[in-house]
């Protein structure tokens, strides 16, 4: 129960501070974001091209442990 009360008098004062850092938190990701966005457009197809080579890859060995 101390615990609970002891957060009850924290939360306020961390409230508060986290309203304050929120705003500048957003505008900063709003900054980050789209380079962000640029830059996995930029990593999607090879991870894709990857993905997508890695299940062909073990297609085949399936198909040369069945054979």
């Amino acid at each position: 129960m101390k615990i609970i009360k002891h957060l009850n008098k924290k939360m306020p004062i961390l409230v508060r501070h986290l309203n304050k850092k929120i705003p500048i938190l957003v505008r900063h990701l709003n900054k980050k974001i789209p380079i962000l966005v640029r830059h996995l457009n930029k990593k999607i197809p090879i991870l894709v091209r990857l993905y997508e080579f890695r299940k062909l890859f073990i297609a085949l060995i399936f198909k040369m442990d069945n054979s």
